[in-house]
């Protein structure tokens, strides 16, 4: 999708192959299920996701050059990689858990404010993580390693 004008997507059960949202507007997401098999930019302008029920699943690299809006608690939100761009913002207005079975890279300039729900790192590969101060961070992970940016500390 692409162009000036705002643009609201709504569907039930949608799944698409490569999705990428290119808009100097604003565009919204809402349905029952999001799954998208390949990847997905939000590359320019703002994407709000809203009423999703059943959840979003993307398979391939979530890439933010724009803004991501997360304004919905319902459903899992599994990702495989994050990528913020420079002039990317990915915020979580709402506390919400996300499921990571890759990586969360944000470049110099990008912004990755996770809000107040736990992010979850799956997978067998290695993972790097900046962590945001406050950010609520769920290891569960059969191998590999974790790497993050800032020191990782545990209270139990």
């Amino acid at each position: 999708m692409a162009g000036t004008v705002s643009q609201n997507i709504t569907c039930g059960n949608a799944t698409f192959g490569n999705l990428e949202i290119n808009n100097t507007g604003n565009a919204s997401i809402s349905g029952t299920s999001i799954d998208i098999t390949g990847n997905f930019g939000v590359l320019n302008g703002t994407l709000t996701f809203n009423a999703i029920s059943s959840g979003i699943n993307i398979d391939g690299t979530i890439t933010v050059g724009g803004t991501a809006i997360f304004q919905n608690t319902s459903g899992t939100k599994s990702f495989t990689n994050i990528n913020i761009l420079s002039t990317g913002i990915w915020t979580s207005g709402v506390s919400e858990d996300f499921d990571i079975n890759g990586d969360i890279s944000v470049v110099a300039g990008g912004s990755f404010i996770p809000g107040s729900g736990t992010y979850t790192l799956g997978g067998g590969s290695s993972q790097n993580v900046p962590i945001p101060d406050g950010m609520n961070l769920s290891l569960h992970k059969t191998a590999g390693t974790v790497t993050t940016n800032n020191p990782l500390v545990i209270n139990n």
